[in-house]
């Protein structure tokens, strides 16, 4: 496991236009978000020095990179394109939590006429998706390639493309989020074989192995990805907390999830959880402590609609939790 002394993150991923209804029937649309930006929040909350790396639609309001170049966040590697659109989410929250994506038509249809436009859900168009994410030229194009990264949940052909890249120039810390899990459900993960082991650290969710093969168990997925070259797993499990899975070691590490906070809008806790995790083993905390401090600052984003409230959490706070975490992990 190498260990990188800075705390400077480079993160790579989408901003997107969401649509969400809520379980009780109330909606929100055209809400800026996207991956790149929870994760950059997540990476704020532990105290880095995050530059974006993506690339910025005709419809996404330029006010809201300003919004991130206040908060501290540098926006300078984010391409402005006014050929093409955002890329657009639209999910639902069903009464027992459970998120689907795309929102269904039925719910959609109880929606007022006058929202219903606006759920128009295009992430599984790569002729959509693609033209708004960083190609391996802007990263080149960056210079940046000798700090941290981390790369949010991407097509697999863009996945592939830049984890070559970085492999090839020799960044110093590299870790992702699973790629598309609808691309992995069609090709299967051996896709996966040879691009893993070139990571420092692979994150992906319970969420994703139960699109590809719904009747894993969080050991059997991580063995899955183990297979493919994974060194360290940091396999995401929602409410169920977390587990580490390091190089060829016998043993895991369970962490849980933080309990007793209200639950408002879970969208962008994963990312949160990446982005805080890569700052967390960045500045030289282990593995499980990176892993509690990362579960801490994604219970925060349970709480809070828009990426950048979370910039307002009190350190001691995160601090709290992450102790309280870690005094529940256990060893397997």
């Amino acid at each position: 496991m190498r260990t990188v002394g800075t705390t400077t993150l480079e993160v790579i991923g989408g901003l997107t236009l969401d649509s969400v209804i809520s379980s009780d029937g109330t909606y929100v649309t055209d809400s800026p978000g996207g991956n790149a930006l929870w994760a950059a929040a997540g990476a704020v909350m532990l105290g880095a020095d995050v530059a974006l790396h993506t690339v910025a639609g005709r419809d996404y309001d330029p006010d809201v990179l300003t919004a991130l170049a206040a908060a501290g966040m540098r926006v300078d590697h984010v391409r402005r394109d006014s050929e093409i659109d955002s890329t657009r989410v639209t999910f639902a929250y069903e009464l027992d939590g459970e998120r689907i994506g795309p929102a269904p038509r039925e719910r959609i249809l109880q929606l007022p006429r006058s929202a219903q436009g606006a759920f128009v859900d295009t992430t599984l168009d790569p002729a959509q998706v693609l033209p708004t994410l960083s190609t391996p030229a802007d990263l080149a194009r960056s210079g940046r390639a000798s700090h941290p990264w981390h790369m949010g949940l991407l097509p697999v052909s863009r996945f592939g493309e830049l984890v070559t890249y970085l492999a090839g120039v020799g960044a110093p810390y590299v870790q992702a989020d699973c790629p598309s899990r609808h691309d992995l459900l069609e090709t299967g993960i051996h896709v996966l074989d040879g691009l893993l082991e070139q990571l420092d650290v692979f994150l992906p969710s319970t969420s994703d192995s139960a699109v590809f093969d719904p009747d894993q168990t969080p050991l059997e997925t991580v063995a899955a990805f183990r297979a493919l070259g994974a060194r360290t797993t940091v396999l995401k499990d929602g409410a169920a907390g977390a587990w580490i899975a390091e190089g060829d070691a016998a043993s895991m590490w369970h962490v849980p999830a933080y309990r007793g906070h209200l639950v408002r809008d879970p969208t962008g806790a994963g990312d949160v959880f990446c982005g805080a995790f890569a700052t967390a083993v960045v500045r030289g905390d282990s593995l499980l402590r990176a892993t509690c401090a990362a579960s801490a600052c994604a219970s925060f984003a349970t709480t809070v609609l828009q990426p950048l409230e979370l910039l307002a959490v009190d350190p001691h706070d995160i601090e709290s939790r992450t102790t309280t975490i870690e005094k529940g992990a256990r060893r397997l």
